[in-house]
């Protein structure tokens, strides 16, 4: 999430926070690391508590993540005292970025279904969501920073899928990307106005993608449908892993993609500036910057 990494340095930070796992295994400076806020995120993981397993086995969906933090919360509360910890995490600002994980395994584990299952998956996806993010407000988070799913049928894995045009992106994922984001902007608008204190920006990744895909030169881009690092078809087959011997571009810059799902650094750059000051039409209803500011 190199992104992160770009955001938090706009807030002031030098590094983003360190992962929980990491966390555990330097108790020497657990303390301190936890009172800088922790990094839950887990490659590959999902809403949905199984989304990822079968593909990786091994990772740490949505739900377990908050019972990591909810155990950060009670290390923080033995640490500075329940009122203290209360006012801490008021003020933090909760960064989540998922679903896209969750969108790919409907359309790759249920070919060939109907528009109606199609519906009614993502009805449970956004109630899943909605207990998480109730359950993370009822441990005492209160600013919410939420990344909507990016036109994930727009990467290069995507793209080169068997009876798939490689110049064109997947119109069935980058569909649920938008009503993603539509059912995520309705949910976060119904919870801010039920819950007391809940504040949030919603970013816009879809818009912010598309408007580099449309006209990448503007943005600095050549290439904004191969991956930088990878192989085969726009290097998007197999993973930039040496095991499969990858091809490596010779100016990442250049690339909006730098494997087959990821990000160049330089995206996730012009990602993290929008994240935090942009207007309305990539972030609403303010953007993180303006979240951080408000009191609570």
């Amino acid at each position: 999430m190199i992104w992160l990494l770009r955001a938090v340095r706009l807030f002031g930070y030098q590094k983003s926070p360190p992962p929980f796992l990491y966390t555990l295994n330097h108790m020497s400076t657990f303390k301190r690391d936890i009172l800088q806020g922790v990094n839950f995120a887990s490659a590959g993981s999902g809403i949905f508590p199984d989304t990822g397993i079968k593909r990786w086995i091994e990772v740490v969906s949505l739900g377990n993540q908050i019972q990591q933090f909810e155990a950060v919360r009670g290390n923080i509360s033995q640490i500075v005292g329940h009122n203290k910890t209360d006012t801490l995490l008021s003020k933090s600002l909760f960064i989540i970025s998922i679903g896209s994980n969750d969108l790919f395994e409907l359309v790759d584990y249920y070919p060939n279904t109907t528009d109606l299952f199609k519906a009614k998956r993502m009805e449970r996806l956004q109630l899943k969501f909605q207990n998480h993010l109730k359950t993370l407000y009822k441990l005492g988070a209160r600013k919410f920073g939420i990344i909507s799913v990016a036109p994930i049928g727009c990467c290069p894995h995507a793209r080169v899928q068997p009876n798939v045009d490689p110049r064109v992106c997947v119109k069935e994922l980058n569909d649920l990307a938008q009503t993603f984001f539509i059912k995520a902007q309705n949910l976060l608008k119904k919870l801010s106005s039920e819950l007391k204190g809940m504040k949030y920006s919603l970013g816009n990744s879809y818009e912010m993608t598309m408007s580099i895909i449309q006209d990448p030169y503007a943005f600095g881009f050549k290439d904004v449908q191969s991956a930088c690092c990878g192989s085969g078809t726009l290097n998007g087959e197999n993973p930039c892993v040496i095991y499969f011997n990858p091809n490596l571009c010779s100016n990442r810059n250049e690339f909006l993609f730098w494997d087959l799902h990821h990000p160049t650094e330089f995206a996730s750059q012009l990602a993290a500036r929008t994240l935090y000051g942009a207007g309305t039409r990539y972030m609403t209803p303010m953007n993180f910057s303006q979240l951080v500011a408000i009191e609570v």
